[in-house]
């Protein structure tokens, strides 16, 4: 079995979208989010200061804004 070279740019690519993945799964099994509230959040949807993600009444499913508090899972 040869190993194949992949070039550097394409391993950095794969390496980064693995991890937004797992972020994505974690957003979906801690928070309880939804795919697709996680596919609509932007980095400004997220408060680091005071650890809450908000999401927008247009994805939720109630029709409404909302704030989760982020886990110290997805924290670290």
């Amino acid at each position: 079995f040869k190993v194949p070279n992949i070039p550097v740019k394409v391993r950095a690519r794969a390496q980064d979208e693995g991890l937004r993945f797992v972020v994505a799964y974690l957003l979906m099994l801690e928070a309880g989010l939804r795919k697709n509230e996680v596919r609509s959040l932007k980095w400004r949807d997220v408060d680091l200061d005071k650890l809450f993600v908000h999401l927008r009444a247009v994805w939720t499913k109630n029709g409404r804004d909302d704030s989760l508090p982020l886990s110290e899972t997805l924290l670290t």
